[in-house]
């Protein structure tokens, strides 16, 4: 994770809370609020490279695609299955 990524994450960790600081994200980041919020949710989603507990993870994911929603951005999208082949049988999981 490069600087930019961990400014983002503390912003987004200091600012849950309270509902965000949408004013200050495109001055401080220089992007739309919707493209941090996406941006943050794809950090949270990497395995262990974020250094936030399991707990407020969750948090932050459910806050990230709540404020998404309020830009008009359906839910988290749905992952392809993939073919997962046991005992001889093949059957799609998600």
């Amino acid at each position: 994770m490069d600087i930019h990524e961990r400014d983002m994450l503390a912003f987004a960790r200091t600012w849950q809370p309270y509902g965000g600081n949408n004013d200050q994200i495109l001055p401080e980041f220089g992007v739309t609020a919707a493209t941090f919020y996406q941006r943050v949710l794809a950090l949270l989603s990497r395995p262990l490279t974020h250094g936030v507990e399991a707990t407020e993870c969750q948090a932050m994911r459910a806050f990230c695609v709540e404020k998404l929603r309020e830009y008009g951005y359906p839910a988290a999208p749905q992952r392809a299955s993939r073919p997962v082949r046991r005992n001889g049988v093949t059957t799609r999981t998600v």
